[in-house]
């Protein structure tokens, strides 16, 4: 079944003909509710599910961007993170959970606590896994090497949990993104450095999906995030729930439901560059697109910067930027951001940092760590011609 008008996706690595999508329509994160839905939302993935046994290794992994509360729609909701992990546990697997976030943040005990994931370990005694902690190897596809977390080949399935929000530098952080947190977090700065332009990372965050090879990709929709995400945006009642066995495919369907064009969509790009087939074709099962009020969410200030007319950019370039900018009241030059730009871009000022925009590569890296959302995005007069045309 398809709802969408999409090309064919015919295949998705690993080769999973057809794809599978489940979507349910939930609006609370209220535990017994959520659980049940949880259950709903997963049952038509029984075959795939029966290849786990007893005992299994099953790695949760969610977006945990930074240490923001759950009501920021940051990171994974916890209560969703429990209602899967109550559900792997009843199948008997022997759950983990982990991520890489941003390597500012040292003091992964109070990112776990804010985050709402010191609970679950305590309440259910689920291993907490710091994923630069377990050390990284060498693996490389389509002729790139990329260091990749040695826990992903120490477990026997991972499970990928990402949020869906806005991204200021790839549009929309779905599921092939949150792969992107096996990458330790001092290699990520590099890999930022080194590919800025939204594609090439898009690129990138393919290869790296490719490599980790997730089972099935559940997506908490429920609140998602809007405007200048992935941390410094808005929450917004998204109000669903989304499983696939396959996170290309998941993705573009939620480009769509979303209203977005998909040649806005960096990933598209990238995987129509990859020689992937991006075709649409998938078994869809639960609740009726046509009883879900769809949302059209604010896309990031950057989102035209690379599709901008070529004739545009050719004759007027110089004046053709976005660029991070410090919010002065609200900066505590607490010096994340500083920490993280892979530029060396960022000094330290006796009331807050500044910029040498020289230096810059835009990847926004200080707009998603700051803790006091002190860092935002400055276009230019031409660029937001850009965004009304």
């Amino acid at each position: 079944m398809s709802f969408l008008k999409i090309e064919q996706l015919n295949a998705c690595p690993p080769m999973v003909t057809p794809v599978t999508i489940s979507f349910k329509k939930c609006g609370s994160y209220e535990i017994i509710e959520l659980r049940k839905q949880v259950d709903a939302l997963l049952e038509p993935f029984e075959k795939l599910l029966k290849k786990i046994k007893r005992c299994d290794r099953v790695l949760l992994k969610p977006n945990l961007l930074s240490g923001h509360p759950s009501e920021h729609a940051v990171t994974t909701h916890p209560k969703f993170l429990e209602a899967v992990l109550q559900f792997f546990i009843d199948l008997g697997t022997k759950p983990l959970i982990g991520d890489s976030p941003s390597p500012v943040f040292k003091n992964m005990g109070r990112l776990f606590e804010v985050t709402g994931l010191s609970d679950l370990e305590r309440r259910y005694n689920v291993p907490l896994i710091f994923f630069d902690k377990t050390g990284w190897e060498k693996k490389s596809i389509n002729g790139k090497d990329y260091p990749i977390a040695r826990i992903i080949e120490e477990v026997d399935y991972i499970i990928n949990l990402p949020k869906v929000k806005t991204h200021i530098l790839t549009l929309l952080t779905l599921g092939v993104k949150n792969m992107y947190g096996v990458i330790p977090g001092f290699k990520k700065t590099l890999l930022h450095k080194e590919l800025p332009n939204s594609v090439a990372f898009s690129e990138m965050n393919l290869d790296v999906y490719l490599l980790s090879k997730p089972l099935l990709t559940i997506y908490d929709g429920i609140v998602g995030m809007d405007g200048e995400g992935p941390a410094a945006g808005n929450p917004v009642a998204l109000n669903f729930m989304l499983a696939t066995d396959c996170a290309i495919t998941g993705d573009m369907f939620i480009t769509e439901l979303l209203g977005i064009e998909k040649r806005r969509f960096p990933l598209y790009l990238a995987v129509e560059k990859s020689g992937i087939e991006v075709d649409m074709k998938y078994k869809f099962f639960g609740d009726p697109l046509e009883t879900y009020e769809r949302k059209i969410i604010r896309l990031p200030g950057t989102n035209r910067l690379n599709f901008l007319p070529s004739i545009l950019t050719k004759t007027v370039g110089t004046q053709i930027w976005a660029r991070p900018r410090i919010i002065t009241k609200k900066c505590a030059n607490c010096g994340k951001c500083m920490e993280a730009c892979p530029a060396a871009a960022i000094k330290k000022g006796v009331v807050r940092p500044y910029f040498n925009y020289r230096r810059c590569i835009n990847c926004f890296c200080c707009v998603e760590v700051c803790p006091y959302r002190a860092v935002e995005i400055k276009v230019s007069p031409l660029v937001k011609l850009g965004m009304i045309l």
